[in-house]
């Protein structure tokens, strides 16, 4: 995001929206830091970013590289061999698979983040090309009803899919209807409530299909997981979906 003098309230809006920030208060801080403001997030689209009244560029890379990204709203340093390396929020660097494993005890400590996310010990692990731009979505979000078009479907969270990819999804206190959809090449292989000391909830989720445009501007049949709980949790619940 570049300078977004002007533009306050409308790039507080597209942080919330875009990023998994439950609170105002952070999305506000984020915007009132020094610009350029580099925003991480799945749920981006050129046409999101066309849509803002302020500047915006996507961050490229190329196959074989990894972001090392700050996942936390603190100075993150890091001291090995090489030195003392720091990550302040909305700093990132880049590096092949050899440089991101350096950090990989903090990743899994949950301080920093990698995109794409690395698959660790699995060597056979098909990371997705980064410069073909055809590709297949995934749907997921969470919902107070439940939604079954479509049109409400395709409203919820939207990104490229991988084979192996790990997603986020946020239960909130508000919400009973949890849904994930992904085209009917690929298959999710877990859900799980790491908040609930990792409980599997895959079975809890009922399946259907229905046609919805996949990321080539084509319609495409998808498997729609959908999860409903007769209350609402009391806590703020996260779950580890991960696909095939």
């Amino acid at each position: 995001m570049g300078d977004t003098t002007g533009f306050e309230k409308e790039a507080v809006a597209f942080i919330m929206e875009v990023c998994f920030v439950e609170d105002i208060s952070v999305a506000k801080s984020i915007v009132a830091v020094t610009k350029p403001i580099n925003v991480w997030t799945r749920n981006i689209t050129e046409d999101l970013l066309n849509a803002q009244p302020f500047e915006t560029t996507p961050i490229s890379l190329e196959n074989g590289s990894f972001m090392v990204v700050s996942a936390v709203d603190f100075l993150v340093e890091v001291s090995d061999a090489f030195g003392i390396t720091r990550f302040k929020p909305t700093e990132y660097l880049t590096g092949n698979l050899e440089y991101a494993t350096r950090f990989r005890k903090q990743i899994e400590m949950g301080l920093l983040a990698t995109i794409p996310t690395i698959v660790w010990d699995d060597p056979t692990h098909v990371y997705p090309d980064l410069t073909d731009p055809i590709g297949y979505r995934i749907f997921w979000g969470v919902t107070t009803e439940y939604i079954s078009t479509a049109e409400e479907i395709m409203a919820l969270h939207t990104e490229r899919i991988s084979h192996g990819e790990i997603y986020q999804l946020l239960t909130g206190i508000e919400h009973k209807v949890f849904k994930v959809a992904v085209p009917e090449r690929y298959t999710i292989a877990s859900i799980m409530d790491l908040t609930v000391m990792g409980v599997e909830l895959l079975e809890q989720f009922d399946q259907s299909s229905i046609d919805l445009i996949d990321l080539d501007g084509t319609p495409n049949t998808f498997t729609v997981y959908t999860m409903r709980n007769a209350i609402n949790y009391q806590i703020t619940h996260e779950f580890k979906i991960t696909i095939a």
